[in-house]
C-alpha cells in the first residue's frame, strides 16, 4: 500500500480553490504513474487529543497582531511531528497537503512572502492569499501545487548536476519547466486594467523532470510490493 495523501484545508478555503487542488493532484499522479494507486483524501487532521489544522495554525502563527500571517517551517514541524507519532511506520504515515488563505513566510526570521513551501517528503503547504486574479488564479494555482509536488517527490535531487539552478530556497529546474525557481514564477500584477500576469505560466515539467518522477514512481511501487519469504 502507498502512503495516502491528506488534503488539508483552513475554513477560510473555497470549494473551488479545492477543486482546483484535487486536480492538480490527479494530473500529477497521472504523470508519475501513480493514479489508482495513491489515495486522495480530504482531513482536519484531527488527533485523539482534539487538535486539528485550526491548533496548528494558532502555534505557527508570526506574532500576536500578524494572525494572518503562518511560519511555514514552524507548521511543517507541528504536523509532520503528530504524524510521525501516529504513525510507527513511513510507508502508512500520510503526505500532505495544506491549503492556507493567509499570508505565508519561510519561517519567522524571514520576510519574504511566498505561495508554497515544500518539507522532505512529508507535505507541502500552499496558500491562496495572494493568488486571488479571477483570470489567472486556476492556472497559477494548478501550477503552484504541481511545483510543490514535485518537490515532496524529491525534485531536484542532490544527485541532479545539469540544469539545475541553486537558490537560497531549495535546489530548481533551470529548463523551461514547472519546476523552475520559486522567484521565477509569474507574478500577478494589479493595474488600471485588472490583474495582469508578467509572463508565461509553464504549465508542464520539461523531460528531464518528467523522467526523474516516472523512475521514482516505479522505486516506491516496488518498494510497496510484499517481498516474498
Amino acid at each position: 500500500m502507498l502512503r495516502p495523501i491528506y488534503v488539508v484545508r483552513e475554513k477560510a478555503v473555497k470549494d473551488k480553490q479545492m477543486k482546483y487542488v484535487k486536480s492538480a493532484v490527479k494530473v500529477f499522479l497521472k504523470l508519475c504513474g501513480l493514479l489508482g494507486r495513491v489515495v486522495v483524501v480530504e482531513s482536519d487532521l484531527t488527533d485523539e487529543a482534539g487538535r486539528d489544522i485550526r491548533s496548528y495554525l494558532s502555534e505557527a502563527r508570526i506574532g500576536k497582531r500578524r494572525k494572518k500571517r503562518i511560519d511555514g517551517d514552524r507548521l511543517h514541524d507541528l504536523v509532520a511531528e503528530d504524524l510521525d507519532s501516529r504513525f510507527e511506520h513511513i510507508d502508512k504515515r500520510p503526505q500532505y497537503i495544506i491549503i492556507l488563505n493567509r499570508d505565508l513566510r519561510f519561517s519567522s526570521d524571514d520576510p519574504l512572502l511566498i505561495d508554497g513551501l515544500a518539507h522532505g517528503t512529508h507535505g507541502v503547504i500552499v496558500s491562496v492569499a495572494r493568488t486571488r486574479s479571477r483570470t489567472y488564479s486556476e492556472k497559477y494555482f494548478k501550477m503552484l501545487v504541481l511545483h510543490e509536488l514535485g518537490h515532496m517527490y524529491g525534485l531536484i535531487s542532490d544527485a541532479r548536476k545539469a540544469s539545475v539552478t541553486g537558490r537560497k530556497y531549495g535546489r530548481h529546474c533551470a529548463n523551461e519547466c514547472i519546476m523552475q525557481g520559486g522567484t521565477s514564477f509569474p507574478k500577478i500584477r494589479r493595474g488600471l486594467f485588472g490583474a495582469v500576469l508578467d509572463r508565461a505560466i509553464i504549465e508542464k515539467f520539461c523531460p528531464q523532470c518528467r523522467r526523474y518522477l516516472i523512475r521514482k514512481s516505479k522505486l516506491i511501487i516496488q518498494r510497496s510490493r510484499p517481498r516474498g519469504l
